[in-house]
């Protein structure tokens, strides 16, 4: 019976762990720079896997998306690969899980349930390994022309 409850609990902190993994998605703010060479023209540049943005002094912010798939740098290709993959990768988990799981009794036998809850956790160790690969990378290897650096 404390098995039962276990693999509830467990379902829940990774489907807890899924939806943080989906909402690092459209996160405007994974690489920042700043710009502040007088008190009146300062600015804030920021990217992420989908766009970059500026914000100036005044507080207004303008967002361009990425022009062209072609022109990105091959690590934020990976990152955004890395990322789909991660969120894909975990779903599959999630529904491996709910099959596997003792209280559905969809998996069939024991031996078979058990199989499917073991290829449920390796999935989900895919799922959490490669989204921290793409986000200790990114910021580092990731350098987009600001819209500053194009006017000089």
């Amino acid at each position: 019976m404390t098995v039962m409850y276990i693999e509830i609990v467990c379902f829940m902190s990774c489907l807890c762990g899924w939806i943080l993994v989906c909402s690092t998605i459209p996160t405007d703010f994974w690489m920042v720079s700043e710009d502040s060479g007088s008190v009146l023209m300062t600015a804030d540049f920021y990217h992420n896997l989908w766009k970059d943005c500026m914000t100036d002094g005044t507080g207004v912010t303008v967002c361009k998306d990425y022009a062209s798939m072609m022109a990105l740098s091959v690590y934020l290709h990976v990152c955004r690969a890395l990322t789909v993959c991660s969120v894909i990768t975990g779903f599959f988990g999630g529904v491996l899980t709910l099959i596997g799981m003792k209280c559905t009794k969809i998996g069939g036998s024991e031996t078979a349930s058990a199989r499917v809850t073991f290829a449920a956790g390796i999935t989900y160790l895919v799922s959490v390994c490669s989204l921290p690969a793409c986000t200790e990378s990114c910021p580092h290897f990731c350098k987009p022309p600001f819209w500053h650096d194009e006017a000089a």
